[in-house]
């Protein structure tokens, strides 16, 4: 694939609107995250390292977001038979704000992943209980075993999406685009660390859908003088760190431009 890649750097600097979640707010969030089971010793504790990934979230308030814990996955032999199996349950919650009350996602199920709402723009939080078959202790209610529960806390910040205005693209020597009205939430990743929008710009021949340039850049204008004369198909992504706005800005009707030598033989393919 004949491809270019223009990376363009802005300065970093932080800005961010929330400190980290205190060690006693984690305790806090913990010590409520309860299911109805006898065998899970209580209160909870916060051990943390559980969740994938960052301990601080950027989602959109207007779908759900994929959460991941991590899950312990061996092969059991005890029957003669090879059979996969997972040794954690979780229960998933989430809270609306700082310090307080945790609701419950998803009682205590096998399943690691879970998808959850926040759709009001802030800082929440989302918290996983885990019951672990790897720690049980004798002795719990009964004479049965008892667990000492694992949990986390991770840090969640709902923004809007990114948002755009008109797209246009205009052909000549070059081909020139401009998208009005680029707009990134102040509480997404980009913007709490100083950034603007993060905008890819991709211009794909029609002939040759293999011959693509991609320019990334903070600018909401650009001219694009290509290697290949001819018409090409143009997108973009606007990037605010995490959610991402895509734009067909031709629409399925390929920009000329006459800049460039000839595409190289070779098989037409238009899609």
């Amino acid at each position: 694939m004949k491809k270019a890649l223009i990376a363009l750097a802005t300065i970093s600097f932080s800005v961010s609107a929330y400190a980290d979640i205190s060690y006693s707010e984690k305790e806090s969030l913990c010590g409520q995250a309860t299911v109805d089971d006898p065998w899970l010793q209580r209160p909870t504790v916060y051990t943390g390292n559980i969740f994938e990934g960052s301990s601080k979230r950027y989602v959109s308030t207007a779908e759900p977001a994929s959460f991941e814990a991590e899950q312990n996955h061996f092969v059991d032999y005890d029957g003669g038979v090879p059979e996969y199996r997972t040794t954690r349950d979780f229960a998933f919650f989430k809270s609306f704000g700082q310090w307080s009350t945790l609701q419950l996602v998803r009682g205590m199920t096998s399943d690691e992943d879970v998808e959850i709402s926040f759709p009001i723009r802030g800082e929440h939080r989302a918290v996983v209980l885990v019951k672990d078959e790897d720690l049980r202790q004798p002795n719990g209610p009964g004479g049965d075993y008892w667990y000492p529960p694992l949990c986390d806390v991770v840090e969640v910040i709902a923004h809007n999406d990114p948002s755009v205005g008109a797209a246009s693209a205009t052909s000549g020597a070059g081909i020139s685009v401009n998208i009005a009205n680029v707009d990134i939430d102040s509480l997404s990743a980009r913007a709490q660390q100083g950034y603007d929008a993060s905008i890819t710009y991709i211009f794909r021949h029609q002939r040759d859908r293999n011959t693509e340039f991609t320019y990334t850049t903070t600018s909401p204008d650009i001219t694009f003088t290509p290697t290949y004369q001819g018409s090409y198909y143009v997108f973009v992504r606007v990037s605010d760190g995490n959610l991402t706005k895509f734009i067909d800005v031709t629409e399925g009707v390929p920009v000329f431009s006459s800049s460039g030598q000839p595409l190289p033989g070779g098989p037409i393919e238009v899609f």
